[in-house]
């Protein structure tokens, strides 16, 4: 596995969200490639961590559907079957107004 490599992310959007609103979640980075099955994302909350499919990926930018009815902080997590959870950054948080 060559690090230089490695998956990054740059930043995510939308940060805050309606919870009765279903949106894309754009992760934006570095290195994705175009296979999603390679792809995890999740939102990691205080009593609860959901699942988000992945609808499309391409090298800088990966986009998951939010479902909408999830009230609270998350942590975004992405999980990559090549670098494992290297892509976690605890400070991106979108929050369901």
């Amino acid at each position: 596995m060559d690090a230089s490599n490695a998956h990054t992310i740059n930043s995510i959007s939308p940060i805050n969200v309606s919870p009765t609103s279903k949106v894309d979640l754009i992760i934006n980075g570095t290195n994705f490639g175009t296979d999603k099955s390679l792809f995890k994302c999740y939102l990691v909350g205080v009593n609860k961590t959901y699942d988000i499919p992945i609808f499309k990926i391409n090298y800088t930018s990966i986009t998951a559907v939010l479902p909408g009815g999830l009230i609270g902080t998350y942590t975004v997590k992405l999980l990559s079957k090549t670098y494992g959870y290297n892509l976690v950054d605890t400070s991106l948080t979108p929050t369901p107004d």
